[in-house]
Order: structure tokens, then C-alpha cells, then sequence
């Protein structure tokens, strides 16, 4: 596939994702300081997942179809309006309104950073860079992702209130789920855990990896750790109660890691944005 056919089929509606989110966290914002919040520590994740649909965006508009790009785009686009929903709970609480609006915002604002976020961290190791598990045997690790945020659903069907420290009902409380709300307390670690899994199975695919390929899934793989890294020590800082400023500052450098380098000069030449019989090949893997 050549450079100038790709320059002709460019889609345009990545870049419609990428507005509505900069239009979401332009608003996002001014609720932040209208709830007297930290804009510092906002700025941080806006910047974060501003770079996840912009790497996303400049992948998709140029191979339509893109596994990665399209994961991109969807954690930026989904996080977004989980912030927006999150700020507006925020100013609704503080004027003692908790009804049944603030209830499915609240709903939106948690479920989304759930189902938005974490699919995101766990599946771009996963699945980088041909868009399929590293081989059948890492198939197991998509099924647990995919399990356990089944199993996180279950623990917000199954709380009363949308956090411990929350006096805003939960609209989908199931009584006979509740067993299953104790779980969202030890997500942490099981994220975790999932986090390491999908980084070994990078590994395991760089040394069966040549090329280029073996050059994009390095670059993966330290970004990776470098988010592990980056969340673990922000979880001992929080533990340690050092600063609730310093946590946010590693988690998203680690976090910004993963579309930093999925976004590569060596990535998205590999990806059809060359002429090279690996972006064509890689471009068919990446495709639906």
C-alpha cells in the first residue's frame, strides 16, 4: 500500500473524537475550578489522554480499521466523559442534589474510568503490534481482563453507595450482588497483577519478534514497565501519605508512556504510513 494511497483514504471522524474530547475537558475544567479542585493535578490526566486520542487519531485517519489507533481513541474518548460526568456529580453534591440525574452521572463518571481506562493499560501490551495476542497460549490473559471487569460490574452492581465516602445512591444496587462490592477494594491488586501478565507476554513476543517489529515491541515494552513503575510507586506514595500531589504526577507519567511509544516514529511507519512490505503487512494485521 502505498504512501499516497493512505494520504487519499484519511479519515476524518478520529479527528471528530479528538474535538469532542479537547470540548470535554475544556469543560471538564472549568467545573474543576468551579468545585475548587486541583487544576494542577487535572492537567496532568487531561494531557495524558489528550496524547492517547491524538496518537489514536493520527493512526486511524491514516489506516482506518487500526486495532491500536482505535483503542487510543477509545480510552480518550471514553475517560473524557467520565470526567465531565464526574465533575458535574461533584457540583450537583455540593448543593445537597443526589437524585436520580446526579445518581446515572455518578454511574457514568465511575463505570466509565473502569471500562474506559483499564481496557486501555491491559490491552495495548497485549496486543501491540499486530492488534492479536502475542499467541493462543496468551489468549487466557484476554479472557481474565475481560473477566475481571465483568467481576468489577458486579462489585458496582453490588454497592449501596457509589464509594464509601459518597452520599449518592447507586441507581443499578442489587441487593444479591452486594457480596460482590467488596471486591472493587481489591481491584488494585489484580490490576496489577494483570499489568505484569500483559507486560511478559511483550516480552515473550520481542524474542520471537525480528526487524522492525522487534525494534517497535522494545520501545512497548519499556513503556510498559515504565508504567508499572509509575503506578506502583504512586500507590507506596499514597500508602506512605507523602503527598496526594506527587501520586497523580507518576501515575500519569507512566500512564502517558504506553501512547508516547505506541505512537512512534518506528510504530507508525510500521503501521502503512511507509512504503516498506512490513506496513503492509502490519496494516492488514491492524485491520478489523
Amino acid at each position: 500500500m502505498s504512501a499516497t494511497r493512505i494520504r487519499e483514504h484519511r479519515a476524518v471522524w478520529p479527528w471528530v473524537v479528538l474535538g469532542v474530547f479537547l470540548v470535554n475537558a475544556a469543560l471538564g475544567m472549568v467545573l474543576v475550578a468551579a468545585n475548587r479542585g486541583s487544576l494542577a493535578e487535572q492537567w496532568l490526566f487531561a494531557a495524558t489522554f489528550f496524547l492517547f486520542g491524538l496518537v489514536g487519531a493520527l493512526i486511524v485517519s491514516r489506516v482506518p480499521g487500526n486495532r491500536i489507533g482505535a483503542l487510543l481513541l477509545y480510552v480518550s474518548g471514553v475517560t473524557s466523559v467520565s470526567f465531565v460526568a464526574g465533575e458535574f456529580v461533584t457540583s450537583f453534591v455540593h448543593r445537597g442534589d443526589t437524585g436520580a440525574l446526579v445518581q446515572w452521572l455518578s454511574i457514568s463518571a465511575d463505570a466509565g474510568w473502569v471500562f474506559g481506562l483499564i481496557p486501555g493499560l491491559l490491552l495495548l501490551p497485549q496486543l501491540f503490534p499486530d492488534g492479536r495476542p502475542a499467541s493462543r497460549r496468551w489468549r487466557w490473559l484476554l479472557w481474565a481482563t475481560f473477566t475481571s471487569l465483568g467481576v468489577f460490574l458486579l462489585g458496582i452492581a453490588g454497592s449501596r453507595y457509589m464509594d464509601e465516602s459518597s452520599s449518592v445512591p447507586n441507581p443499578i444496587y442489587v441487593p444479591a450482588l452486594e457480596p460482590f462490592g467488596t471486591v472493587i477494594d481489591d481491584i488494585f491488586l489484580v490490576f496489577l497483577f494483570l499489568v505484569g501478565a500483559s507486560i511478559v507476554s511483550l516480552v515473550m513476543r520481542f524474542r520471537r519478534a525480528r526487524g522492525l517489529e522487534r525494534q517497535q515491541i522494545r520501545w512497548m515494552a519499556f513503556a510498559a514497565a515504565l508504567m508499572l513503575s509509575g503506578l506502583v510507586f504512586s500507590e507506596v506514595v499514597v500508602s506512605l501519605g507523602v503527598s496526594d500531589t506527587v501520586s497523580p504526577v507518576f501515575a500519569a507519567a507512566g500512564m502517558a508512556a504506553l501512547p508516547a511509544r505506541s505512537g512512534s516514529r518506528s510504530s507508525v511507519t510500521g503501521c502503512g504510513i511507509s512504503t516498506s512490505s512490513f506496513a503492509r503487512r502490519c496494516s492488514r494485521g491492524w485491520s478489523s
